[in-house]
């Protein structure tokens, strides 16, 4: 019930007050493992308050000890590579050294459904091959990303 009132909240800030949303989600204060993810997992990319500069600002903040369950939420949402742009590949390769395992699968998820061609290249050719989880992951996914760079090519 709590969760469905916090949901109700919310979206109501959304849509009379998305700048104090804004507000709130870009405030140091609040919470990067519980209550900022929850709030982003909300804008799922139709929110007025998840601007560029909100989603670039939680993206820095993924890198905090807590900061798995937001990186999971950002993944998710679309609106992370049009605001990331150049650093969205670096962003990636970062939660995978900060994460490893934990994150593949959300990160697999994204790479379906954001990843181009360039971007591909770009994300092999950051990859540190010599490091374990990377190595792992990307031996995971290579085929994967061979295919679909044949197919778009």
């Amino acid at each position: 019930m709590a969760r469905g009132v916090f949901d109700f909240v919310v979206y109501c800030l959304d849509r009379s007050a998305p700048d104090l949303l804004r507000s709130v989600t870009l405030s140091p204060t609040i919470s990067v493992g519980t209550t900022l993810p929850l709030i982003i997992n909300l804008a799922a990319d139709r929110m007025r308050f998840a601007t560029d500069e909100v989603v670039r600002t939680c993206a820095g903040r993924c890198f905090q000890d807590s900061g798995l369950e937001l990186s999971r939420s950002l993944l998710a949402t679309a609106s992370i590579v049009p605001a990331l742009g150049g650093d969205y590949v670096p962003w990636i390769i970062g939660l995978l050294r900060r994460f490893g395992s934990t994150i593949w699968r959300d990160i697999m998820r994204s790479i379906e459904q954001t990843l181009d061609a360039q971007e591909a290249k770009l994300m092999l050719a950051a990859a540190d091959l010599d490091n374990v989880d990377e190595a792992t992951f990307f031996a995971s996914v290579e085929r994967y990303i061979e295919l679909y760079i044949a197919e778009v090519m």
